[in-house]
């Protein structure tokens, strides 16, 4: 039997009380701790120029959505390429080791419904406040498979004209509207730079590398020409007169001397140096790159440039053209669905929508920050941006898992025809066959 009598055993007792409850103390406040963080852990598989762009970095978004909610979040940065490869592993194994994964357009296609947690009902839900009616629709068309919804986009860039306006108006070259005015403008330029002794400098200026460089610049062209790959019900188009003739106009620059020798080698970090040194009067080129040419520290004619949208062939809707971008998509198999949509929404509201544009020059997708006063500020040509959306839509509707094959076949039978291996009508209707192969089996 305790005896609890005299000084020193209450001294005892007291200091035992005492120690007894700094300790369930302590105990109370890291269990809660832990138990309002450790509830819910989240894996987020992102490119690494996203997690700081698209979602402010480590002092952006994501912070704030922890101490917010409790939740902890872990993110994992990773080039495209590796981000595809572990998530092939993670969806077919059912793991659900990532719950959140950040997808290219290029990447969605319909056979990963049976991976994606279908987002309709929680958007349903969001609130009016979320205004999913502000994201552009032409951005979202690669995230629905079976009139399901499966991801949601938070950052595209479409393609545009930038102009060496200073070049343009010294030899009275009008803005070209459509491709014969492009072609005829290629002409007058170089007329114009030669007959004043300038030989390294060129009328325009286009990515030429075999595959996937030459791809999109071409299909930039192509869509400006009213043609597309294929059609909604995976008929490949590629053999159509308009391809055809899109083929035609893209080799007629290089073919006669208009742009620089180096196109069939030409990169896009290569052709916006270009633009930068002041080499290149013109090119058609993704519209993020805006910041690029007019940034004084990177750009030696930073004050020279303007804008208009792409030429388009009468009867095409002005500015339509080639776009890409990243949306979130959600793990079917993540442990926390609920929550995992809580963290997309929360990067993507309208309100972060607007700090990762104004703050990280995320390239937006909600029309309400292209109509922004301080982003218009900011950026002047927001609102062609917007026109050129509205004008554009999918290389493949519903998007295709050989997209990347799809894309080097178009890619080096373009690149033949630019060197003059074939023909454009060789090499379009080599490319159809190639392709429509693929979409029909």
């Amino acid at each position: 039997m305790l005896n609890f009598k005299g000084k020193n055993n209450r001294i005892i007792i007291i200091s035992l009380v005492l120690l007894s409850i700094i300790l369930l103390s302590v105990i109370f406040v890291e269990g809660a701790g832990s138990g309002s963080t450790n509830k819910v852990n989240l894996t987020v598989l992102s490119h690494p120029v996203l997690y700081t762009s698209g979602m402010g970095g480590d002092e952006g978004l994501i912070p704030e959505f922890m101490e917010e909610t409790g939740y902890k979040v872990e993110v994992i940065t990773a080039p495209l390429e590796e981000i595809l490869q572990k998530t092939v592993v993670d969806f077919v194994s059912g793991s659900g080791s990532y719950d959140i994964i950040t997808y290219n357009d290029r990447s969605m296609h319909s056979g990963l419904a049976d991976y994606l947690l279908p987002l309709d009902k929680y958007v349903s839900e969001a609130g009016d406040d979320y205004k999913f009616d502000d994201i552009l629709e032409s951005t979202l068309a690669c995230n629905r498979f079976d009139d399901h919804l499966y991801g949601i986009s938070f950052r595209y860039g479409c393609f545009m004209l930038y102009y060496r306006k200073d070049i343009f108006e010294k030899y009275d070259v009008s803005v070209p509207q459509d491709y014969e005015d492009l072609m005829d403008a290629c002409e007058k330029i170089t007329k114009g730079l030669r007959s004043d002794g300038i030989n390294d400098v060129y009328a325009i200026v286009y990515g030429g590398e075999p595959g996937h460089a030459i791809f999109e610049d071409f299909s930039t062209w192509l869509f400006g020409h009213g043609a597309s790959i294929a059609d909604a019900n995976g008929n490949c188009l590629l053999n159509s007169e308009s391809a055809i003739q899109t083929l035609e106009d893209f080799i007629t620059p290089y073919k006669n001397g208009w742009s620089s020798p180096d196109t069939p080698g030409m990169t896009r970090d290569k052709l916006t140096t270009a633009m930068q040194k002041g080499k290149a009067a013109m090119a058609l080129i993704y519209g993020g790159y805006w910041g690029l040419i007019t940034d004084p520290e990177k750009s030696d004619v930073y004050d020279k440039f303007s804008w208009s949208l792409i030429p388009s062939s009468p009867g095409v809707k002005r500015g339509r053209t080639n776009f890409g971008g990243w949306q979130f998509i959600i793990n079917k198999d993540t442990k926390n669905p609920d929550a995992a949509w809580e963290l997309v929404k929360y990067l993507t509201t309208p309100n972060a929508a607007k700090y990762v544009a104004l703050e990280h020059a995320n390239a937006p997708v909600r029309k309400s920050v292209y109509n922004n006063l301080k982003y218009l500020e900011r950026y002047p040509l927001a609102k062609d941006w917007l026109k050129a959306f509205e004008a554009s839509g999918l290389a493949i509707p519903g998007g295709h898992e050989k997209i990347a094959e799809i894309m080097d076949i178009i890619g080096y039978e373009v690149a033949d025809a630019l060197v003059g291996k074939k023909s454009p009508r060789e090499a379009m209707l080599n490319a159809y066959e190639k392709v429509d192969k693929i979409l029909k089996h």
